[in-house]
């Protein structure tokens, strides 16, 4: 019986016959064994690809573990409390008294720094470009309440020479308030629209400035200094109103 004498293949193992009838000793010597060999470009190929295959999961595994690890590492983002301002003053068109505030951008401010407003621009980082100013005009200090997690700003005036209202509020010289969430700041003709926005930083707060077109006053349609009847008709004026108040004796008849 004749064997067939083809070469192994690569990997060692023994050759096996397309045809195993080729190899019975009825066909005799003369018969041609057909097996099929794989050629070694192919099976330097497959070894190639197996190996590219192993590489790129090992890097995507290695690429989505770090990913991972370092968004879990990364800290938590705070949001920081933002006070918006909105500023109007008459002569704005003319004598462009805001030209030097930045109206761009939201602007960080250090929890240990005071904000100032005024026309001395070496103490004021808001300045403001009007000598009826005073140098320094007024404060705000960030802090946060007793016992709590709340944020606020305390509104100092710093001028001698001008009050200021918040609100109703009326501020002398050092005076100083908690600033209301929402509230209207005035002094001589400016208005100014101020808007607390909640945050959880500690260590820092933004402000972000705006310009006011029309006035805040009539914008936000405050209800005027002058009491307004029950049914909304406005008596009209005598001619005593406008004087400065007599005092009339109690035994003296009006």
């Amino acid at each position: 019986m004749q064997r067939c004498t083809t070469p192994g293949f690569p990997d060692g193992s023994e050759p096996r016959c397309a045809q195993p009838a080729c190899c019975s000793p009825a066909l005799g010597r003369a018969a041609t064994c057909q097996i099929r060999l794989p050629t070694a470009s192919s099976h330097l190929a497959s070894i190639l690809s197996r190996a590219q295959h192993l590489r790129a999961t090992a890097l995507h595994t290695h690429r989505t573990h770090f990913i991972m690890t370092s968004f879990e590492e990364d800290e938590t983002e705070e949001t920081a409390t933002c006070l918006h301002m909105t500023f109007y003053h008459p002569c704005q068109q003319d004598k462009m008294m805001f030209r030097c505030l930045n109206f761009c951008k939201r602007e960080q401010v250090r929890a240990d720094e005071m904000a100032k407003f005024g026309r001395d621009s070496n103490v004021c980082h808001y300045n403001l470009l009007d000598t009826r100013v005073s140098r320094i005009q007024f404060s705000l200090q960030f802090y946060r309440k007793l016992n709590s997690s709340e944020f606020c700003f305390e509104i100092k005036n710093m001028s001698k020479k001008t009050k200021l209202t918040v609100d109703q509020t009326e501020l002398g010289y050092l005076n100083k308030v908690d600033l209301p969430w929402k509230c209207i700041i005035c002094f001589g003709d400016y208005q100014i629209l101020a808007e607390i926005q909640e945050g959880e930083a500690m260590d820092y707060f933004e402000t972000h400035l705006h310009l006011a077109k029309v006035p805040i006053l009539q914008e936000r349609c405050l209800p005027s200094l002058q009491p307004v009847p029950e049914k909304g008709i406005f008596p009209s004026l005598s001619p005593s109103q406008g004087k400065s108040p007599i005092e009339i004796d109690e035994n003296e008849s009006c």
